[in-house]
């Protein structure tokens, strides 16, 4: 018999050489109990492969979900938009519109109508670049079920089961068994 290592130490990124990205955003709304603060999250793959990824915990308290769940979706269009920018400058042809998936039909709707509500009107204007990228065709949004989302793994808390879903959807794979001392494989 082989035993595995705990969780995640026997993981590690295999990279593909496919040239499609796809981006996945999502927060945990007033996750701190404390402070009431949330925490950010995106994960950013080339194909597969997993490229860039972060998860932060916000430095203002956000007064909806909606709201934090776009400075997010914010977030990810501009460390998306470098990652292409560098992409692009190295000669590689990259297909566009980026994909960026999240689980708020809110942050969605607010990305693609132009039009102010009163309810949006305390974001900043700073976020509303993302409008500007996917009319520049950049970008496009795509709702993804919470179920789903991989970006769950850096802003939740999750049972092992959905853990275990979700790094696989990130592809991390197990990169080795440990064999029992006194058995093999």
């Amino acid at each position: 018999k082989c035993v595995e290592p705990k969780l995640g130490v026997n993981k590690g990124l295999l990279l593909s050489s496919k040239d499609i990205f796809t981006a996945y955003c999502d927060t945990d709304w007033a996750a701190c109990t404390f402070s009431r603060k949330s925490v950010s999250g995106f994960t950013i793959q080339l194909w597969d492969s997993l490229i860039s990824w972060k998860s932060k915990k916000q430095s203002i308290v956000s007064r909806s979900s909606a709201e934090l769940e776009y400075r997010s979706l914010a977030f990810t269009v501009a460390k998306l938009t470098w990652i292409v920018g560098l992409i692009t400058d190295l000669d590689v042809q990259v297909q566009l519109p980026v994909t960026i998936f999240s689980d708020s039909k809110a942050a969605i709707q607010m990305a693609a109508n132009p039009m102010y509500h009163e309810r949006t009107k305390h974001i900043e204007i700073g976020c509303h670049f993302i409008r500007e990228k996917i009319q520049q065709g950049l970008i496009k949004t795509q709702y993804i079920s919470t179920h789903d989302q991989p970006a769950d793994v850096l802003t939740k808390s999750l049972n092992k089961v959905q853990h275990v879903y979700l790094i696989s959807k990130l592809g991390l794979a197990n990169l080795f068994v440990v064999p029992i001392l006194r058995g093999e494989c």
